[in-house]
Protein backbone atom coordinates (compact mmCIF):
# COMPACT_ATOMS: atom_id res chain seq x y z
CA UNK A 1 0.00 0.00 0.00
CA UNK A 2 1.34 3.43 -0.91
CA UNK A 3 2.11 6.03 1.74
CA UNK A 4 -0.68 8.42 0.60
CA UNK A 5 -3.23 5.58 0.67
CA UNK A 6 -2.07 4.54 4.15
CA UNK A 7 -2.29 8.15 5.37
CA UNK A 8 -5.81 8.42 3.97
CA UNK A 9 -6.91 5.20 5.69
CA UNK A 10 -5.34 6.34 8.96
CA UNK A 11 -7.15 9.70 8.74
CA UNK A 12 -10.44 7.95 8.00
CA UNK A 13 -9.91 5.60 10.95
CA UNK A 14 -9.03 8.50 13.26
CA UNK A 15 -12.13 10.36 12.09
CA UNK A 16 -14.33 7.32 12.80
CA UNK A 17 -12.88 6.99 16.31
CA UNK A 18 -13.40 10.70 17.03
CA UNK A 19 -16.98 10.55 15.68
CA UNK A 20 -17.69 7.44 17.75
CA UNK A 21 -16.32 9.04 20.93
CA UNK A 22 -18.23 12.28 20.26
CA UNK A 23 -21.46 10.33 19.85
CA UNK A 24 -20.73 8.25 22.95
CA UNK A 25 -20.03 11.35 25.08
CA UNK A 26 -23.08 13.12 23.66
CA UNK A 27 -25.33 10.18 24.52
CA UNK A 28 -23.84 9.86 28.01
CA UNK A 29 -24.22 13.60 28.61
CA UNK A 30 -27.83 13.50 27.40
CA UNK A 31 -28.60 10.48 29.60
CA UNK A 32 -27.16 12.26 32.64
CA UNK A 33 -29.08 15.46 31.85
CA UNK A 34 -32.37 13.61 31.58
CA UNK A 35 -31.69 11.53 34.70
CA UNK A 36 -30.81 14.69 36.65
CA UNK A 37 -33.94 16.42 35.34
CA UNK A 38 -36.14 13.50 36.42
CA UNK A 39 -34.55 13.39 39.89
CA UNK A 40 -34.97 17.14 40.38
CA UNK A 41 -38.57 17.04 39.11
CA UNK A 42 -39.45 14.12 41.37
CA UNK A 43 -37.93 15.84 44.39
CA UNK A 44 -39.61 19.14 43.49
CA UNK A 45 -43.01 17.46 43.04
CA UNK A 46 -42.81 16.15 46.61
CA UNK A 47 -41.95 19.65 47.84
CA UNK A 48 -44.77 21.28 45.85
CA UNK A 49 -47.28 18.73 47.14
CA UNK A 50 -46.28 19.59 50.72
CA UNK A 51 -47.57 23.09 49.97
CA UNK A 52 -50.52 21.86 47.93
CA UNK A 53 -49.05 23.32 44.72
CA UNK A 54 -48.42 22.01 41.24
CA UNK A 55 -45.13 22.68 39.46
CA UNK A 56 -46.83 25.29 37.25
CA UNK A 57 -48.35 27.05 40.26
CA UNK A 58 -44.98 27.10 42.00
CA UNK A 59 -43.29 28.49 38.86
CA UNK A 60 -45.82 31.33 38.70
CA UNK A 61 -45.38 32.16 42.39
CA UNK A 62 -41.59 32.21 41.97
CA UNK A 63 -41.77 34.35 38.81
CA UNK A 64 -44.12 36.89 40.39
CA UNK A 65 -42.25 36.79 43.70
CA UNK A 66 -38.93 37.53 42.06
CA UNK A 67 -40.00 39.76 39.13
CA UNK A 68 -43.10 41.47 40.50
CA UNK A 69 -46.49 41.93 38.82
CA UNK A 70 -46.54 40.77 35.22
CA UNK A 71 -48.95 40.45 32.35
CA UNK A 72 -50.47 37.07 31.65
CA UNK A 73 -48.71 37.11 28.25
CA UNK A 74 -45.33 37.65 29.94
CA UNK A 75 -45.97 34.67 32.21
CA UNK A 76 -46.94 32.52 29.23
CA UNK A 77 -43.81 33.50 27.31
CA UNK A 78 -41.36 33.14 30.20
CA UNK A 79 -42.73 29.95 31.72
CA UNK A 80 -43.12 28.19 28.35
CA UNK A 81 -46.78 27.27 28.86
CA UNK A 82 -49.84 27.70 26.67
CA UNK A 83 -52.34 30.53 27.08
CA UNK A 84 -55.02 28.01 28.02
CA UNK A 85 -52.81 26.37 30.61
CA UNK A 86 -51.78 29.67 32.20
CA UNK A 87 -55.43 30.71 32.55
CA UNK A 88 -56.31 27.45 34.27
CA UNK A 89 -53.33 27.61 36.63
CA UNK A 90 -54.06 31.25 37.50
CA UNK A 91 -57.71 30.39 38.25
CA UNK A 92 -56.50 27.79 40.74
CA UNK A 93 -54.12 30.28 42.37
CA UNK A 94 -56.88 32.93 42.49
CA UNK A 95 -59.29 30.49 44.19
CA UNK A 96 -56.68 29.90 46.88
CA UNK A 97 -56.16 33.65 47.26
CA UNK A 98 -52.50 33.63 46.13
CA UNK A 99 -52.80 35.90 43.07
CA UNK A 100 -55.07 38.60 41.74
CA UNK A 101 -55.65 39.65 38.14
CA UNK A 102 -56.45 43.20 37.16
CA UNK A 103 -57.23 44.66 33.77
CA UNK A 104 -55.78 48.18 33.28
CA UNK A 105 -58.25 50.79 32.02
CA UNK A 106 -55.72 51.94 29.41
CA UNK A 107 -55.50 48.53 27.76
CA UNK A 108 -58.41 46.14 28.36
CA UNK A 109 -56.58 43.36 26.47
CA UNK A 110 -54.07 42.95 29.30
CA UNK A 111 -54.35 41.03 32.54
CA UNK A 112 -51.79 42.06 35.15
CA UNK A 113 -51.14 39.29 37.66
CA UNK A 114 -49.87 40.07 41.17
CA UNK A 115 -49.19 38.12 44.33
CA UNK A 116 -51.56 38.77 47.21
CA UNK A 117 -50.29 38.89 50.79
CA UNK A 118 -51.01 35.18 51.23
CA UNK A 119 -49.37 34.52 47.84
CA UNK A 120 -46.22 36.32 49.00
CA UNK A 121 -46.25 34.25 52.19
CA UNK A 122 -46.64 31.00 50.23
CA UNK A 123 -43.91 32.09 47.78
CA UNK A 124 -41.51 32.81 50.63
CA UNK A 125 -42.19 29.51 52.41
CA UNK A 126 -42.04 27.35 49.29
CA UNK A 127 -39.12 29.16 47.64
CA UNK A 128 -36.95 29.15 50.76
CA UNK A 129 -37.54 25.43 51.30
CA UNK A 130 -36.89 24.70 47.62
CA UNK A 131 -33.72 26.81 47.65
CA UNK A 132 -32.38 24.90 50.67
CA UNK A 133 -32.96 21.61 48.85
CA UNK A 134 -31.21 22.88 45.73
CA UNK A 135 -28.20 24.13 47.70
CA UNK A 136 -27.96 20.77 49.46
CA UNK A 137 -28.34 18.88 46.16
CA UNK A 138 -25.39 20.77 44.66
CA UNK A 139 -23.23 20.73 47.79
CA UNK A 140 -21.10 17.90 46.40
CA UNK A 141 -19.57 20.14 43.72
CA UNK A 142 -17.33 23.16 44.13
CA UNK A 143 -18.23 26.75 43.28
CA UNK A 144 -15.97 26.53 40.21
CA UNK A 145 -17.74 23.36 39.08
CA UNK A 146 -21.11 25.08 39.54
CA UNK A 147 -19.92 28.01 37.40
CA UNK A 148 -18.64 25.58 34.75
CA UNK A 149 -21.95 23.71 34.84
CA UNK A 150 -23.91 26.93 34.42
CA UNK A 151 -21.72 28.01 31.50
CA UNK A 152 -22.02 24.61 29.84
CA UNK A 153 -25.79 24.35 30.30
CA UNK A 154 -26.23 27.84 28.86
CA UNK A 155 -24.37 26.69 25.75
CA UNK A 156 -26.62 23.64 25.49
CA UNK A 157 -29.74 25.82 25.85
CA UNK A 158 -28.56 28.28 23.20
CA UNK A 159 -27.78 25.42 20.79
CA UNK A 160 -31.14 23.81 21.37
CA UNK A 161 -33.00 27.11 21.00
CA UNK A 162 -31.27 27.71 17.66
CA UNK A 163 -32.14 24.20 16.52
CA UNK A 164 -35.80 24.64 17.48
CA UNK A 165 -36.31 27.89 15.59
Amino acid sequence: MSRPALKSLTAQYDSLIVNHMTKTYSIEAWDLLTKTYRLVQSDNQRGFREHGLTASQFDILVFLGSKGPSSQNTLTRNLLVTKGNISSVLRGLEKRGFVSRKTPKKDRRLNIVSLTDSGRKMYTEAAVKNERKLVFSLSSITTKEKKDLIRTLKKVCVGMEKENR
